[in-house]
């Protein structure tokens, strides 16, 4: 039963996911004060983690009702680590070296390969890097220091 729960709240996160991208796309064009990276993080993070963790991030995304714990408000992560935004701490949790037992494991997190480095023939490309630093710049940009 578990396993079908899963299934179903991956499903629907792919295909809120997707509707999402395309109304991010029309309010991008809202918002020209914002840097280039957080722009590109916020489309990472809307791809990525918005189906739990809400596009807000305050942890109100659509398959909620279908996890076992509620996600966290990542909006709050300066408050909660008084005052400083934990950037390695992110960075930890989204390339899987601070294991978050909702998001799965390393070798299989609920995001998939996204993250990951790729093999391209005899060298290795991480442009992951790039689109993890992004997400972790969008966080930085919607902490709120108030309730």
């Amino acid at each position: 039963m578990r396993a079908l729960r899963v299934t179903v709240a991956v499903a629907a996160a792919a295909v809120w996911s997707c509707s999402m991208t395309m109304q991010h796309e029309s309010q991008e064009a809202e918002a020209p004060h914002t840097s280039a990276a957080v722009v590109a993080g916020r489309e990472e993070f809307v791809r990525a983690c918005a189906a739990c963790h809400g596009v807000d991030g305050r942890g109100n995304g659509p398959v909620v009702a279908a996890l076992r714990s509620q996600p966290p408000d990542l909006t709050t992560l300066t408050r909660r680590a008084t005052g400083r935004f934990p950037r390695e701490r992110v960075v930890a949790v989204l390339a899987g070296d601070m294991p978050e037992a909702a998001h799965g494991t390393k070798e299989l997190p609920v995001w998939g390969a996204r993250f990951a480095p790729h093999a391209a023939g005899a060298e290795v490309t991480v442009p992951t890097d790039e689109r993890m630093a992004a997400i972790v710049d969008y966080l930085a940009s919607i902490q709120r220091t108030g309730p």
